[in-house]
This record gives C-alpha cells, structure tokens and sequence, in this order.
C-alpha cells in the first residue's frame, strides 16, 4: 500500500488545482457573455 500513500498527495494536488482552475474558467466564460 506504499504506492498509494505516494499517489494521494498528487491526487490532492491535481484537485486542488482544479478547484482553483474551474472557479477562474467560469469567471472568464461568464465574462464573454
């Protein structure tokens, strides 16, 4: 179960990049319109 404790922190990562990045595409697509 090592390789899973080493891949969660990137998983986490990633979310919370996409957290960061959807707020901001739906900030810029709704300013299109």
């Amino acid at each position: 179960r090592w390789w899973l404790s080493s891949r969660i922190p990137k998983a986490n990562d990633a979310i919370l990049t996409l957290c960061q990045q959807i707020p901001a595409m739906i900030v810029t697509a709704t300013r299109h319109y």
